[in-house]
């Protein structure tokens, strides 16, 4: 049985399709120019509408940090208007950079109830 799932040629590839589908499922894209980085990038100001990468990088989102204040906030314990989260594929592992808990939280939520990957936590990277 090892062997069937480990030891098959295309093994790797079904992992990768497994997780790009879950992640994408959850909200997340996968980068062009690198399939195994994902983003998630989410207006944390209640009312606005769903963040596009022209925002970002066009009119420049990241630049206008300015404090949202709380009644405002989607994510109460993030205080700009740019929630990000990052997650990076290496061989069976993943990284999360983030500014924003919360959003995390959701994402572990959703893959959890999702069924079909195992997330696990193991803390920080060395």
């Amino acid at each position: 049985m090892n062997k069937c799932i480990y030891g098959l040629v295309q093994a790797p590839r079904q992992y990768y399709l497994l997780y790009r589908e879950v992640y994408g499922h959850s909200g997340l894209q996968h980068l062009h120019t690198d399939e195994y980085v994902f983003v998630c990038y989410v207006s944390n100001v209640k009312g606005q509408p769903q963040l596009i990468n022209e925002d970002l990088l066009i009119n420049g989102k990241f630049l206008n940090m300015e404090f949202v204040p709380d009644k405002m906030r989607v994510y109460k314990s993030y205080s700009h208007p740019v929630a990000a989260m990052i997650l990076i594929m290496y061989v069976d592992n993943n990284s999360i950079q983030h500014n924003c808990e919360e959003l995390v939280q959701e994402f572990e939520k959703f893959v959890k109830m999702d069924g079909c990957i195992n997330l696990q936590s193991e803390g920080e990277l060395d």
